[in-house]
């Protein structure tokens, strides 16, 4: 009787390389070493004061179907504050055009870290570029 041949499903190794704390924080380690080589990795390094309060935007994942920010917001006393949500309409994710391409899926606050964790889901027709643009007013 002869056999099947046996399927085999194999990752690749990922690499070795120094994952960022945020991303260690959301379990996020393995999607990092995935994607930094690939160039889907962004460190915007975004800091935006207004009033005394901070908003960081930390780190970006972007792969075929989602974006993952990690952000922080920061209180002018220095405690973690959690006043900009996704959910309140004042972050878009466009195409260049301005056509809206992802919609907010989730939200995760680690308020001991003081890092929250945004998901968008991306649309189905997703274009080469992404525009990410936020209003942020106290």
């Amino acid at each position: 009787m002869p056999t099947k041949p046996g399927v085999s499903a194999v990752n690749p190794p990922l690499p070795n390389i120094p994952v960022p704390e945020s991303l260690r924080y959301f379990n996020l380690t393995d999607d990092y070493k995935r994607l930094q080589p690939l160039g889907l990795y962004v460190n915007p390094q975004i800091e935006i004061e207004n009033e005394g309060y901070t908003l960081k935007i930390h780190h970006m994942l972007v792969d075929r179907s989602q974006i993952v920010m990690t952000i922080e917001q920061i209180a002018p006393d220095g405690t973690n504050a959690y006043l900009v949500t996704p959910y309140s309409g004042n972050i878009h994710i466009t195409d260049e055009n301005g056509h809206q391409v992802a919609t907010i899926v989730k939200e995760t606050n680690l308020y001991r870290a003081g890092f929250q964790r945004w998901v968008f889901q991306l649309n189905d027709d997703i274009p080469d570029q992404v525009v990410v643009r936020g209003n942020w007013g106290i």
